[in-house]
């Protein structure tokens, strides 16, 4: 892959950056989005696509926060958010050439946020050329976090400073399977063929929260993730994670996963032998593609 690209894709950050980076999600959540938790009034709160894609003030201002931070720690990369990419979605043209680039989702899991389900997070991914080079998944409830970059396994930073590692679930067979899919996001024709495929699994949900879906996909709690809505503020930072924990991440034809990447199924597993069953099973997704 990196032969197609501009220069070889590597880890961009020193581990003072890194700590830079964490230090600021974390105030961010201490100023922006945890006083917010459970204190939303009607007007706080607006809808985007429809009354299931909601935005908070909690998103749009720790997103500002986040994205000036970094803006002043790395003048020349390309900062991008979900909300500013809302208002604006030509700002996403840029990810793939960009040597440096930070994608930003200040509230993932802003319905649940909205709800008052302490079930949300932060995810923070840097990428080279659309390709993750490091990624972060903070959960600005328990203030821990797991992250990993390109060329060292995942870990966890649990809320007392403490490193520990992170590694995938084994590899099971089909029916004792267990994750979740973007079912009510795919097209009507896919949803009624993804309801042909669950009964063969142990368990396919959703947390209506890419941070912790992939956060239990890469500590081993569940074995996969598959969604066919590629926003990359929901899948860089975990599609890194979970490969440098033990997991396979690809597009269902086996193509890399790129920030890029606007269309296809995005497949996230435990490992490589689970990622292949699951294409095989999943499969007939791509006959419309």
């Amino acid at each position: 892959m990196t032969d197609q690209l501009p220069m070889p894709v590597t880890a961009p950050l020193t581990q003072a950056q890194k700590t830079q980076i964490i230090n600021l999600i974390r105030r961010a959540a201490r100023a922006e989005i945890m006083p917010r938790f459970r204190r939303l009034d009607a007007g706080e709160i607006d809808t985007k696509r429809d009354e299931t894609d909601l935005v908070t003030q909690a998103d749009t201002a720790a997103e500002a926060m986040i994205t000036r931070g970094l803006q002043m720690a790395f003048p020349h990369a390309l900062v991008i958010g979900e909300e500013a990419v809302s208002a604006n979605p030509k700002l996403l043209d840029g990810v793939g050439e960009a040597e440096l680039a930070f994608i930003i989702d200040p509230v993932d899991g802003t319905w649940n946020f909205a709800k008052n389900m302490p079930l949300f997070g932060t995810m923070v991914s840097v990428c080279r050329f659309g390709v993750p080079v490091f990624g972060l998944i903070y959960d600005p409830v328990g203030n821990d976090l797991i992250m990993a970059d390109n060329t060292s396994p995942a870990q966890w930073l649990t809320q007392t400073g403490r490193i520990r590692p992170i590694h995938t679930a084994k590899t099971k067979p089909l029916n004792q399977l267990a994750g979740y899919g973007h079912i009510r996001l795919m097209t009507p024709a896919d949803q009624a063929l993804m309801w042909t495929k669950v009964g063969a699994l142990a368990f396919i949900g959703s947390l209506r929260c890419s941070a912790h879906e992939y956060r239990l996909v890469a500590t081993g709690a569940v074995d996969f993730l598959i969604s066919s809505t590629l926003n990359s503020w929901d899948h860089a930072a975990g599609v890194l994670i979970c490969q440098q924990a033990g997991g396979k991440a690809a597009m269902l034809d086996g193509s890399d996963y790129n920030a890029a990447t606007k269309e296809g199924y995005l497949l996230t597993a435990s490992s490589p032998e689970v990622w292949d069953t699951l294409a095989t099973h999943f499969a007939d997704l791509m006959s419309d593609e």
